[in-house]
Parts: C-alpha cells; sequence; structure tokens
C-alpha cells in the first residue's frame, strides 16, 4: 500500500504542488511566528533565568512587574521559618538613572553584590560584584551601551549624584540588564531626601541546609499562603514573568492571533487543494470500495498519501524558515528556536496535511463507480 500511496501521488502531483506550496508557506510563517515570539518572550525572563536565588516569595496579588507590598507579618515569618537557611528583602527592582549620550535612558537593576548576593544574576564573577561594590558604580550591559551610547569609564548623572561605567557584560541579560548595587541606590536616595520607607516587594531565599528546593517550597507555602504570599521556584517564576507578559502584552497576543489566523486560512486552502487531489483518483478510490476493499484501508491510503504530502512540506518550510531566520538577523530581527520545537513545527505541517486529507473522506466514501463510469 505504500508503494500504491506514492504512485497516486505521482500521478496527482499537479494537483498536490498547491498543497505543497501552501503548507510549506505556512510552515515557514509557523517556523518564523514562533521563533520570534520565543525570542521576545524569553527577554522578559532572562534575568529570572539568571537568578542565584532558587526561591522567590510573592505577594499572591502580584503581576507582570506590578509592586505588590508584602506584608510585615510574611517578612517575619520567613526570617523565623525552619525551612529558610538566608533571604534578601526586595524594595525596589530597578532605578533610571538618566539619558546616555544617544539619548537612549539608561534603567538598571538594583543588586546586593555582597554574599550572599542572592539577587545577583548567576552569570556574574566574583570581580564584577567587587566592581559593583564600588560607590555608584554600574555595570552596563552590551545592549544597553549600544542603546545609550554609554562605554566603559563613562558617566551618567542624576540629581548631581555621579555614576560611573565600571565594567560591561555581554547580552545574556538583555536590554535594560544594567546592575547597580543597593548601597549605590541608598547613596541617590539619601541625596533625593527619600526618607520615606519603600515596602518589601519580594524576599528572595536560600532553603536552609539539609533541605532541598522543593522541600523548602513546599514548608514555606504552608506557612505563608494564609498570610496572603506564596513561594514558587526561580523556574516558576520565569514561567510566570512569561504569562503575565502574554497577558498584558497585545504585541505577543497579536502574535498568536497571526499564527492561529495564518493556519485556518491554510487549512481552507489545503483541504480544496487536497480535495481535489483525491477527486482525480474517484474511479480508483470508488473501485476499490466496490470491490469491498475495507473502509479504513482506503482511509489509511488517503493518510498515507498526505503524510507524504506533509513530509515533503515540512522539510523545505524547515530549509526555508532557516533561511528567513538568517536574513532577519541581518535585519537585527533575531529568532529563538529551541530544539524541542522544531518537532513542533513538523507536527503542526503533518497534522495539517492529514486533517485536510481526512475532511475528503465522506466524499469518497460516497463515491458509486457505476455513477461514474456513465
Amino acid at each position: 500500500m505504500n508503494a500504491l500511496a506514492q504512485l497516486h501521488l505521482s500521478h496527482n502531483w499537479l494537483r498536490a504542488w498547491f498543497a505543497i506550496l501552501t503548507l510549506i508557506l505556512a510552515g515557514i510563517a509557523i517556523y518564523l511566528q514562533l521563533g520570534l515570539s520565543s525570542y521576545f518572550l524569553s527577554r522578559y525572563a532572562l534575568l529570572e533565568r539568571q537568578a542565584t536565588a532558587p526561591i522567590v516569595i510573592l505577594s499572591q496579588k502580584q503581576g507582570n512587574d506590578q509592586y505588590e507590598k508584602i506584608p510585615e507579618d510574611v517578612i517575619a515569618q520567613v526570617g523565623r521559618s525552619s525551612f529558610v537557611g538566608g533571604f534578601e528583602l526586595i524594595r525596589q527592582k530597578h532605578a533610571f538613572l538618566g539619558q546616555g549620550p544617544s539619548g537612549g535612558g539608561l534603567k538598571v537593576n538594583v543588586i546586593d553584590p555582597i554574599s550572599p548576593a542572592l539577587s545577583a544574576p548567576q552569570v556574574m564573577s566574583v570581580e564584577a560584584k567587587r566592581l559593583l561594590q564600588l560607590p555608584n558604580s554600574v555595570l552596563l550591559t552590551d545592549e544597553d551601551a549600544r542603546a545609550t551610547g554609554l562605554g566603559l569609564g563613562d558617566e551618567v548623572v542624576l540629581e548631581n549624584v555621579r555614576f560611573r561605567v565600571v565594567g560591561l557584560m555581554d547580552g545574556n541579560l538583555g536590554p535594560r540588564g544594567s546592575m547597580i548595587s543597593r548601597d549605590s541606590l541608598a547613596n541617590l536616595n539619601d541625596t533625593l531626601d527619600r526618607k520615606q520607607d519603600i515596602p518589601v516587594y519580594s524576599i528572595l531565599a536560600a532553603p536552609k541546609a539539609g533541605k532541598s528546593v522543593g522541600q523548602a517550597i513546599a514548608g514555606l507555602n504552608r506557612e505563608l499562603n494564609a498570610l496572603g504570599a506564596e513561594a514558587m521556584s526561580r523556574e516558576q517564576l520565569t514561567q510566570k514573568v512569561i504569562e503575565d507578559a502574554l497577558k498584558d502584552q497585545r504585541d505577543i497576543r497579536a502574535f498568536l492571533y497571526l499564527a492561529i489566523f495564518i493556519g485556518v486560512i491554510a487549512l481552507l486552502i489545503i483541504s480544496q487543494a487536497i480535495h481535489a487531489m483525491m477527486a482525480g483518483q474517484r474511479v480508483e478510490f470508488a473501485t476499490l470500495l466496490a470491490m469491498g476493499v475495507p473502509k479504513w484501508r482506503v482511509a489509511l491510503l488517503v493518510l498515507e498519501q498526505t503524510v507524504w504530502i506533509g513530509l515533503i512540506a515540512s522539510a523545505f518550510a524547515l530549509s526555508g524558515g532557516l533561511v528567513g531566520q538568517l536574513v532577519l538577523e541581518k535585519a537585527d530581527v533575531y529568532i529563538l528556536l529551541y530544539p524541542a520545537q522544531v518537532p513542533m513545527v513538523t507536527g503542526a505541517i503533518l497534522v495539517t496535511s492529514c486533517l485536510a486529507g481526512m475532511m475528503s473522506l465522506p466524499t469518497i466514501f460516497g463515491l458509486k463507480p457505476v455513477e461514474l463510469l456513465r
């Protein structure tokens, strides 16, 4: 039957080529859309993925980058919890330091570089942490350097406080991944006469010796849920940031709507093309049914043909997507497609092709050879 499927496909290639071409274009669109979405979403969670703290405690009302105060009783409970070995209170996550020479604003992350340095990203070296302990020092990512026009040794002034770039980091922390120490921010706040107490918005924690991260999170949640807070792992926080970004960002939702629209249009076009291809074999199918061939074997023959179409289209779509990725990266539009997502693209093409083929089965099963021979 496999040979028969290939033979029929070769006889009907003129009808099949349009379905294959449509599948290729739809596959390239899926490939690029998925890569663009992954890259865009990854920018929201780069720092979370690199967080040194394995446990994060937030208010249960906390949304994407929304500041929700942590109650004092939660802070007290974390301090005396038997599951916590060390913790760091986060009162202010970001600070704006002014404009760079290019006009781009410099927004930096506020961290504590001193042990246990739970807010310091894992990618930070010991030397980088030492540099950040210098008064009013800034570690600048290369992406922020390009955006602001600042470089090593440059200064930016805010309210007569001078901040100096003492080191550069690569872009694995993304835009707005630059950092200052909590002490440097305190100097700025003192100069601005910000005497009011800034609430705690999150707590970073490390499990107590002998406790795993999972055990510490489970124990903390038993203690904190009634107080309006929740503990989660670094990975769960990353997922939360991405999910909140999906809810809040219209441009990301537009990507998803576009993918659905492309899928529906592609399915309609492909179903018509495959239906026409099957119609070219209506005499053969009707004869097989008249000879008593079970319907499931006829359905299997149709499925084999659509699988061949899907495989051919997926091979060209992935190749075309790779070319499209190279072209877009030349224009500074980046694609991030994880290896595990490649089978998803192939699977989407195969499923679309097979589904379109299955839609033609009611017509095939209704064929009558006597009427076709009139």
